[in-house]
């Protein structure tokens, strides 16, 4: 069995072809081993002697193929972007032990089957990023019930009503724009009136009208949802919003 836990170097020489179009900030302590390859070291937290692989970026390095499930070895890692490749499958069970994993951005590859529910088990995630793949099936509801900051489900295959928790939510930008959900807008989602600042959930199939309350989530920047079948007036409680709010968008 490959023994990823102390590995210092990952290299991926020869297959980017130009910079990532997004480099997050290192994780605390960390530094990058090369300008080039865009992976970050630290001292291991379990022995200060020992250097390991504490975030790796792989963006735009056109890289097919399904992810092995060794991955779920770099218990050190905090942050895994491997977006803009041709990877495929599913998300290995075994990510559930990336115990301080803090960003996981898998977007516009071709993974697929139901939500990759080893996300759920990630204590230390803040930021999910799994948009333009192929996942299908329902969004778990305790997907919601995780500390997020950004959540990005968008351009999937997704099929299923929002789940009523989603109001538990923390993040501040939710995106699930471009999947076919049923049913209506939940009302849970003014619960979130202290984080959010955007929500996009243009194309999405959603049906009925506006919750009554929606007007509550005035930190709100941009909020988006057209190209649904919402019907109905816009609730009064949206002439809280000030002219701040950037983008609004209700219409079909």
């Amino acid at each position: 069995m490959l023994d990823f836990t102390r590995l210092t170097k990952l290299s991926k020489h020869g297959n980017m072809p130009s910079p990532p179009t997004r480099i997050t900030s290192p994780p605390t302590g960390a530094a990058p081993m090369s300008a080039a390859t865009k992976e970050y070291c630290a001292q291991a937290l379990d022995d200060p002697e020992i250097t390991t692989v504490a975030g790796v970026d792989l963006n735009h390095a056109n890289i097919a193929g399904s992810l092995p499930k060794e991955l779920g070895l770099l218990v050190d890692i905090a942050l895994l972007h491997i977006n803009s490749n041709i990877f495929c499958g599913t998300i290995p069970s075994s990510f559930r032990g990336l115990y301080l994993l803090y960003e996981l951005d898998i977007s516009n590859n071709q993974f697929s089957g139901s939500f990759p529910s080893s996300v759920l088990y990630l204590p230390s995630l803040k930021f999910l990023d799994i948009r333009y793949n192929n996942f299908e099936g329902r969004i778990p509801p305790a997907l919601f019930d995780l500390k997020l900051d950004a959540l990005f489900l968008n351009n999937n295959k997704f099929k299923c009503s929002l789940p009523q928790n989603i109001g538990n939510s923390t993040v501040s930008a939710i995106v699930l724009a471009n999947n076919n959900f049923k049913g209506g807008f939940p009302s849970s989602l003014a619960k979130m009136k202290d984080t959010l600042n955007e929500v996009v959930l243009t194309n999405s199939g959603l049906e009925g009208c506006l919750p009554w309350n929606i007007g509550c989530l005035d930190k709100l920047r941009v909020f988006d949802v057209s190209n649904n079948k919402l019907d109905g007036s816009l609730p009064e409680s949206m002439g809280r919003w000030d002219e701040e709010l950037r983008a609004t968008e209700c219409g079909k």
